[in-house]
């Protein structure tokens, strides 16, 4: 509905006071301030649920201010009593953003509420008088995300996508973390896309401001018994937003912001909602590919931030923008080299030092013993790094967060050795085409030296995809094959040699960056032994000489214990524990390590009839 189709919409010169009451049955409904505002010009929006306008505050007749508008949009042929309840409903929603207003009064990423009020409108083609709430926001100049995309691509007909990992990172770093403080501060956008983000120059300093507030609300204890209700749908909007009579509040957001870190990449809308996980995941990446292939030869994590942001199940997104920006700094190796060092490490303790004081001498017992608690694990944690031992553990996706955040500490020359058993690469451990697998290949782009080697019994090799075990190692091999093809055709990648080579740091530049997975078919007895000896094991070398073993300890899961004549070739082992350390053992292990690597095969070999595929 355009402004011109709304008889009660208002026009350029009007003029609306604040401060006065609505007599509604004999009840008062009182305004915000007493100050007067008059519009300047509508803002075209086809999709928002209200129509905004671009006004100045006046004050003695003379020109303080600008601002923004809003009032809400009515459908036509809804009845009287259906439209004045709405309104009314509106009128408390705007009256609840207007007294909620000092919530954002220091966050600077967000359009303050200034003012709201009513007018009244005479509808005479329904003999009526309908009076009309309007709230009135701070005015955010500046490009929108879309303009400013735009304005600084090269060329009419050049992409606005990203180019640059880099860029990439810092700007959906800000965007994010421009949601995440609403979020703290028990607030849904409800309508987070590239057109409701604006860049403002302060002070030198560009701020990402959310605009936009339409379908906002505050996450209460009452959230179990109502939802934001059922919204138009577009490409930005998380399915469940869409579908009538269903909850939705935080994931929303998540799904959204997914949406805009897909515009980042891209230039274009995200696709559409899809409730199949695996066509939705190819769809995110031969979009990426296709519209920014050198921003996805940069960094492949970009596709998997986006992908979990956007699945269709809200369980199976991020649960908080805070996870969303854990994978950003995660994924973002530029800062992870530039931020990662002696200095930063001072200043986050000074940092953390005067925070952790401040909330100790508030006198809220219950922050302080967090604080308490927190800081004494962590000298726990210092002390045994101290003595060389380190350990992950808890939950899956905990493990794999550190593993995949401590990866990003490697750089080029430095080199990562693996020998590895199909078992630790099921859904329930480090996953069949997961993060941690991505990571790797994103380690080894940037110049880190990448070395596994599969231990596999001759059944495994032949992996009868009719069963289900078997076609889930099946399934685990070709997802590494398919890494190799990838990292030697899209990146140009030696893939073949599994030789390390012996070239010092100043002089790493020098070698072709490469990637190199293997496999090696030994005895169900043999590998029984491995597994005693020293489970799967990984070395993590420095090109200045320094290394670190991993060990990934694993236990039966219940179902196996249940079954004391499950093969054990098929035992449903889970990761519970990572241990980083340093010791003697460690040249048996590298040793052990080269052993294999030296007797393995390419794993592109392993079918060779159908390009990976199973003979």
């Amino acid at each position: 509905m355009k402004n011109d189709d709304a008889p009660y919409a208002l026009k350029p010169g009007d003029t609306v006071v604040t401060g006065s009451l609505i007599r509604k049955d004999g009840g008062g409904l009182p305004g915000g301030g007493a100050h007067t505002y008059q519009i300047k010009k509508p803002i075209a929006d086809a999709e928002s649920t209200g129509l905004s306008y671009e006004a100045i505050k006046l004050e003695k007749n003379k020109n303080v201010g600008r601002c923004f508008i809003k009032i809400p949009k009515l459908e036509r042929g809804v009845s009287d009593s259906e439209t004045k309840n709405y309104l009314k409903e509106i009128y408390f929603a705007f009256s609840s953003e207007y007294q909620n207003r000092d919530r954002f009064e220091k966050n600077r990423n967000v359009a303050k509420v200034e003012d709201f009020g009513t007018y009244e409108f005479p509808d005479r083609e329904n003999k009526r008088n309908l009076i009309i709430p309007f709230l009135v926001q701070e005015f955010v100049d500046g490009q929108t995300l879309i303009e400013h995309l735009h304005s600084n691509s090269k060329g009419k007909n050049q992409s606005a996508a990203i180019k640059d990992e880099k860029d990439f990172f810092t700007i959906a770093k800000e965007i994010v973390k421009a949601v995440k403080r609403i979020h703290n501060q028990q607030v849904i956008h409800g309508d987070i896309r590239p057109k409701n983000i604006r860049l403002q120059s302060n002070a030198g300093e560009t701020v990402y401001r959310l605009v936009g507030f339409t379908r906002s609300f505050l996450l209460d204890q009452a959230f179990q018994t109502r939802s934001g209700g059922t919204l138009p749908p577009h490409r930005y909007r998380a399915p469940e937003c869409v579908r009538s009579n269903d909850h939705w509040y935080t994931p929303a957001d998540i799904y959204s912001l997914g949406g805009v870190l897909y515009y980042l990449a891209t230039g274009q809308d995200p696709p559409q909602p899809n409730d199949d996980e695996k066509t939705l995941k190819n769809e995110i990446l031969e979009g990426i590919k296709g519209a920014n292939e050198s921003l996805y030869k940069q960094n492949e994590g970009i596709v998997k931030i986006i992908d979990k942001c956007m699945r269709y199940d809200p369980e199976e997104r991020y649960a908080y923008a805070e996870s969303i920006y854990s994978a950003l700094q995660t994924f973002d190796y530029s800062y992870q080299q530039e931020h990662i060092n002696v200095s930063s490490l001072k200043s986050s303790l000074k940092v953390i030092e005067t925070n952790a004081s401040r909330v100790i001498s508030n006198k809220n017992a219950f922050f302080a013993n967090i604080i308490l608690q927190k800081l004494s694990l962590l000298q726990e944690e210092v002390e045994a790094i101290e003595n060389n031992h380190y350990e992950i553990y808890g939950a899956r996706e905990d493990i794999i967060d550190s593993l995949v955040r401590y990866l990003s500490v490697l750089e080029k020359g430095d080199q990562y050795l693996t020998v590895t058993k199909p078992a630790y690469w099921t859904p329930q451990n480090l996953g069949i085409n997961g993060r941690f697998l991505t990571m790797n290949k994103v380690m080894a782009t940037k110049g880190v030296i990448v070395r596994r080697v599969f231990l596999l019994t001759e059944d495994e090799a032949r992996s009868n995809t009719d069963v289900k075990h078997d076609k889930e190692i099946f399934e685990i091999l070709e997802a590494h094959q398919e890494a190799t093809k990838d990292m030697e055709e899209v990146h140009g990648m030696e893939v073949d040699k599994f030789q390390i080579p012996d070239v010092p740091q100043s002089k790493a530049h020098q070698f072709r960056n490469s990637f190199y997975t293997g496999f090696r078919i030994l005895s169900r007895d043999e590998i029984d032994k491995y597994e005693r000896e020293v489970s799967h094991v990984a070395l993590w070398r420095k090109s200045n000489g320094d290394q670190m073993s991993i060990l990934f300890i694993s236990r039966p899961t219940l179902r196996d214990l249940s079954s004391a004549k499950t093969p054990r070739s098929q035992k449903g082992d889970r990761i519970v524990k990572v241990r980083f350390w340093k010791s003697e053992k460690q040249e048996g292990f590298l040793k052990e390590i080269e052993q294999h690597l030296e007797q393995s095969t390419p794993i592109k070999q392993l079918w060779p009839k159908k390009d990976g595929a199973k003979k």
